[in-house]
């Protein structure tokens, strides 16, 4: 959130989350799309960014088995660095001795992992999209209220008694 109060994105990141307990200190670089010179301006000016459709283009794709991966045709600029610091600990009903530790960890599934994380960006993105509709219908209710005299309008409200 900037001082007049509008949150905007400032920026994309995408690191992998480890799976082993420990203290993890990370910088992670981060970068925004940059989009044509009137998205720079509407961005200076008013404060709205552009933005990716898409927040798992940050990673990459799922089923994606290439080599080489090529965003090349993306406009991006970086946006500076996240200093990141996480602690990890892992709670388990059954003590683990340190020597079974990377045993156990080994037999562990990250897929489970992996599927809350996407579950997580997914329940992001429908977010994302309903805030997007409540906004539009806001905005025509507002000029719907501009076209109406309010002064002419009686309200009427039933009431149901039980």
């Amino acid at each position: 959130m900037e001082h007049w109060f509008r949150y905007r994105t400032e920026g994309y990141a995408m690191i992998p989350l480890p799976v082993l307990p420990g203290l993890y200190k990370f910088n992670v670089p981060t970068w925004r799309p940059t989009g044509s010179i009137i998205n720079t301006l509407r961005r200076f000016f008013t404060g709205s960014t552009y933005e990716l459709e898409d927040i798992t283009y940050c990673s990459i794709p799922k089923g994606y088995e290439n080599k080489m991966l090529n965003k090349s045709h993306l406009n991006v600029t970086s946006s500076g660095y996240i200093k990141l610091i996480m602690n990890i600990i892992h709670q388990t009903r059954s003590s683990i001795k340190h020597g079974d530790q990377l045993d156990y960890f080994q037999r562990l599934s990250t897929d489970k992992l992996m599927t809350n994380i996407d579950n997580i960006f997914e329940q992001f993105k429908a977010a994302r999209e309903h805030v997007s509709v409540i906004i539009q219908l806001a905005n025509n209710l507002q000029s719907y209220r501009s076209t109406f005299d309010m002064k002419n309008i009686k309200l009427i409200y039933f009431i149901d008694i039980h």
